[in-house]
């Protein structure tokens, strides 16, 4: 089991380090207690939750990603926080693809989360992450090594 942690630590290359300059570090706190409300209300894994989050962190500190952001043809008209709102969404939907058994579909996903966007829009923003990620999102959290230590038998020293 050692062994399939080492090989998935050294396989996720992506958001390796946290970049305090990241232009969305200033939100990060918000739109990371919004995924965690949302996840809970889609009654979604704890893995998934925690997934998002890597993938919502590796796609906003990717080099040059404010300017590829803002430079999407249907932004024009919307907010920041409408923006952010819904890269943090795609990012859940990507992980509840890949940890869920049933997901919301992005229809009701849009209806749930009321931002001003459609069908497409959000399609291709999923596109879009998942091309700037190289489709890579094996990640793993910090919740993944704690399970991981726990199956172990590691347990606090309180135990």
């Amino acid at each position: 089991m050692d062994d399939i942690l080492d090989g998935l630590i050294e396989c996720q290359s992506l958001g390796k380090r946290y970049n305090p300059k990241a232009f969305y570090v200033g939100t990060r706190e918000f739109f990371v207690e919004w995924m965690g409300n949302l996840c809970g209300e889609l009654q979604h894994h704890t893995e998934t939750f925690h997934h998002s989050v890597n993938v919502f962190d590796a796609y906003l500190q990717m080099k040059g990603i404010k300017q590829h952001i803002m430079g999407m043809h249907y932004w024009h008209g919307k907010t920041e926080h409408q923006i952010m709102t819904l890269i943090a969404a795609a990012c859940i939907f990507i992980s509840a693809k890949y940890h869920e058994m049933t997901y919301p579909g992005v229809v009701q996903l849009l209806e749930y989360i009321r931002v001003p966007f459609s069908y497409d829009e959000f399609v291709r923003q999923e596109a879009d992450i998942l091309n700037a990620l190289d489709w890579r999102v094996q990640f793993i959290s910090t919740y993944d090594i704690l399970t991981h230590f726990y199956c172990q038998g590691i347990i606090l020293s309180t135990d």
